[in-house]
């Protein structure tokens, strides 16, 4: 079995970043309960594991930008399914 380098890493705030090895492409805001998806594409793979993780949850895609910011403000809690 291939291992799929995709994490979420839970924050503070108890918001969600999802990430595709080292990129940030989604994220669960807490404060709004909003979902967010970037509108960039990547990879079937990628996209394949990002509808996944969404599954019918409402989202608004949002500029890859943005999510790159989230990812270097937020300090996460921890990360699930990250190797100790």
């Amino acid at each position: 079995m291939t291992e799929i380098a995709f994490s979420v890493k839970k924050n503070k705030d108890h918001s969600l970043l999802f990430y595709s090895y080292s990129t940030p492409v989604a994220a669960y805001c807490a404060e709004s309960g909003e979902y967010l998806r970037t509108k960039e594409w990547f990879s079937v793979t990628t996209s394949r594991h990002l509808n996944k993780w969404l599954g019918d949850n409402e989202y608004r895609e949002v500029d890859q930008e943005f999510l790159d910011l989230l990812g270097q403000f937020r300090q996460p809690l921890f990360e699930a399914g990250a190797k100790s």
